[in-house]
């Protein structure tokens, strides 16, 4: 292995360091995002807005996800996922979380909505156009889910074309949320290249002054 292979991959771990250091630091956002969401819907439940026990079963399982992500960050074991970020998968899982509450607490449904809009936001820093485009669907296909799962079960208390409404404009929003995405991807990739050339660049002196020692005595 020459100096500067050798050199690119010392700086290539420290690299992978500081994107864990990073990750951590996105999760720890995450963490208190989904106890502001969490401490929400408590709330919504004890003004009756929400059944108690449709709380209690969002609760725990958005700070159970939480913490099961958190821990494979920590870890080191989110570095064997093809996506070491874990975005997609917490995006989904918090997609299916909001979606459950979202059935249960009809009456406090555009609160809900919100928060699809808060999930899908923290794509926009590490995911590609395609998947923030795929992600958009299977936040659409979730509240459709939701929708329909309502006008059978609670047709009473549904009204089918304000939901239907409600559907287009979550849709609007995630349109405008994906173009966001992607100019935000065009700055992610002109600093990614900038952050190798200068890995390389360094790494190139380091070995020229090394030679230069070399010759020198």
């Amino acid at each position: 292995m020459t100096r500067t292979a050798a050199a690119l991959e010392r700086f290539q771990d420290e690299f992978t360091l500081e994107e864990q250091l990073a990750r951590l630091q996105r999760q720890r956002v995450v963490s208190a995002t989904a106890a502001l969401t969490v401490a929400v819907t408590l709330a919504a439940a004890a003004a009756g807005y929400v059944p108690h026990a449709a709380a209690a079963v969002f609760a725990l399982t958005a700070l159970g996800l939480v913490a099961v992500f958190y821990a494979l960050i920590r870890s080191g074991l989110n570095l064997r996922f093809a996506d070491p970020s874990l975005t997609t998968p917490q995006m989904m899982a918090a997609a299916l979380a909001i979606s459950w509450a979202a059935f249960a607490g009809s009456e406090t449904r555009p609160l809900f909505l919100a928060m699809y809009g808060v999930a899908f936001a923290f794509g926009l820093f590490t995911l590609n156009t395609r998947r923030l485009v795929l992600v958009g669907l299977f936040y659409l296909a979730c509240y459709a889910a939701v929708i329909f799962l309502s006008a059978r079960l609670q047709p009473q208390a549904t009204d089918l074309p304000r939901e239907v409404f409600r559907l287009i404009a979550m849709a609007v929003a995630l349109c405008w949320l994906i173009a966001m995405g992607r100019y935000v991807g065009r700055l992610r990739r002109t600093l990614n290249r900038t952050s190798r050339d200068l890995l390389e660049s360094e790494a190139r002196h380091r070995e020229l002054s090394d030679l230069s020692t070399d010759a020198y005595w």
